[in-house]
């Protein structure tokens, strides 16, 4: 089980749709996506999302577009719904970060939204299976656990002054202790060939 990072659209064609999420999630190349709502863990009777077309999981960046020009449907907020007031997060654009000890956040499907702090920048990432990524950004826990197996795939953001709104920075890679790795959003954009969707 994964989490969605965010929607975006082809640069070349704006037809075609996408969500985003970590490239280890997409371990086939006809692999089928659901939608399973926080709390939620029947496969059975949720939503179907859309086809993996593309996965760029390879030594250096990890993450895959899911097409879903024709299957669904799919709101653009970040979900929040542990929060009586600010349940839905509107994604105001994307920011690059580029200091260290800036506020982070992200949302996932199972640690839901917690926060951190930036500790590292172009960070490079050695898995046990010698897989190596690079350019990451890490942050390490506020009061608690930033994100556990599940959360992979999660958008990561700031909270802008009002807080239902946010900027998109990463999405969710590897939690390990207390840090935790995200894949920048520019990396994203530049590697895919596509464009974030605004919430608004």
């Amino acid at each position: 089980m994964c989490s969605v990072g965010f929607w975006a659209k082809n640069n070349k064609n704006e037809n075609l749709n996408y969500i985003v999420t970590a490239g280890h999630c997409c371990v086939d190349r006809f692999q089928l996506f659901h939608h399973l709502p926080w709390n939620y863990r029947n496969i059975y009777g949720s939503t179907r999302v859309g086809e993996m077309i593309e996965s760029i999981n390879n030594v250096k960046y990890d993450f895959c577009l899911v097409n879903v020009t024709e299957d669904v449907d799919l709101s653009t907020v970040i979900r929040n719904t542990d929060s009586e007031d600010y349940c839905e997060l509107i994604i105001e654009g994307g920011k690059n970060i580029t200091s260290y000890g800036n506020h982070l956040c992200k949302s996932g499907q199972k640690s839901h939204v917690t926060c951190g702090y930036v500790k590292g920048l172009n960070a490079v990432s050695v898995l046990a299976t010698g897989r190596i990524y690079t350019d990451l950004i890490v942050a390490s826990k506020e009061f608690f656990q930033t994100a556990c197996q599940g959360d992979s795939g999660g958008p990561a953001f700031f909270y802008l002054q009002n807080l239902s709104t946010v900027s998109l920075n990463a999405i969710t890679i590897q939690a390990w202790e207390e840090f935790t790795s995200f894949l920048p959003l520019h990396t994203i954009l530049s590697k895919g060939g596509v464009e974030l969707v605004r919430s608004r």
